[in-house]
């Protein structure tokens, strides 16, 4: 199953540390591609059908991506550089974050508690939460088994958004351990499965559940926000946050700062394998492991703002950020 790495933009009032919470960042490394050869040219702009912030992207294959933005901004691509807009509900809040099954089925979340869904065939419905509260990620082993997470809910005191849906459009919180009291967001969520699902937010904040409706706090070992995660399979998982801080952890609970070459915020960090790893930075650098600790900066085309990273496979990657920016890398 392919699914979409969410990527959520800096939260106000973030707090930049130390990269990777382990000191100076190393010097950088001008990177290679996975042949080896540098190819500065293999990064290539398609157009978007508007100048909109572009949040998230994602999709299941080669021919079938879809990004998400401010606006209420859905646009698809079938993988051939050519991007269309889907048909949305008329509340244009602005979206945050995608999650696609492998099914027809697609989520998107963000402002004002909006959840909308899509059975494919390029139109979107809403699905009440309920709520007003911002949601900055979602997630989902199966089209009946999906997660949204967000802000903390208004008026609510320390409760926080994660919400849980079966698949039947009706979604339900769920309990939260206590949190520190300025945790004000949380703000991505991943698992490898039904009952291995992760969420990471504000003030180093990570969350564990085995898919029961329990959470559970980990110590991450730092207080930067937390904004990304992803994992290659439940025993790889990576976290990316402010300050260049990354995160890993083998799936026991425990979680090791990474060395890495910047100090910029990661936004995103993907890979089609475990072999295969990539972080890209709100500043849109780019950088690659092959999952051995090494982390070099590799060819990026630039740009001002960037907010998530996706491919369908090693050679296929796609990243998007402000004023529309979408750049797709294909050998």
């Amino acid at each position: 199953m392919r699914r979409a790495l969410v990527l959520l933009l800096l939260p106000v009032g973030c707090t930049a540390s130390a990269p990777g919470d382990g000191g100076d960042a190393p010097d950088l490394a001008l990177g290679r591609d996975l042949a080896g050869d540098f190819a500065p040219t293999s990064w290539f702009p398609e157009a978007s059908p508007n100048m909109e912030l572009l949040r998230a992207v994602g999709g299941r294959s080669a021919s079938d991506v879809t990004a998400v933005g401010s606006g209420g901004t859905i646009i698809h691509s079938r993988g051939d550089g050519t991007w269309t807009r889907d048909t949305t509900p008329a509340d244009a809040h602005d979206l945050k974050a995608l999650w696609t099954a492998a099914t027809s089925d697609a989520w998107a979340v963000g402002a004002q508690g909006t959840v909308w869904r899509t059975a494919g065939g390029g139109a979107w419905l809403v699905e009440p939460t309920g709520v007003t509260t911002n949601l900055n990620g979602v997630w989902g082993s199966a089209p009946g088994d999906v997660y949204a997470v967000g802000d903390r809910i208004a008026g609510s005191g320390d409760v926080h958004s994660i919400f849980h849906s079966p698949g039947d459009g009706t979604w339900a919180t769920q309990d939260l351990p206590p949190l520190d009291v300025m945790v004000s967001q949380l703000l991505g969520i991943w698992g490898s499965g039904p009952s291995d699902v992760y969420v990471v937010g504000a003030l180093g904040t990570i969350l564990h559940s085995k898919g029961d409706g329990v959470w559970v706090a980990q110590a991450s070992g730092t207080t930067s926000d937390l904004l990304s995660i992803w994992g290659s399979s439940a025993t790889d998982v990576w976290v990316g946050g402010v300050g260049g801080t990354l995160l890993h952890s083998t799936g026991d609970g425990a979680w090791s700062a990474q060395k890495v070459p910047t100090a910029d915020p990661i936004a995103a960090v993907w890979g089609s394998g475990a072999a295969d790893v990539w972080l890209l930075t709100a500043t849109c650098l780019l950088a690659h492991s092959t999952g051995q600790g090494d982390w070099a900066i590799t060819d990026s085309p630039g740009g001002t703002l960037c907010a998530s990273l996706w491919g369908s496979g090693p050679h296929d990657l796609y990243f998007v950020g402000a004023g529309g920016e979408i750049q797709h890398r294909r050998r």
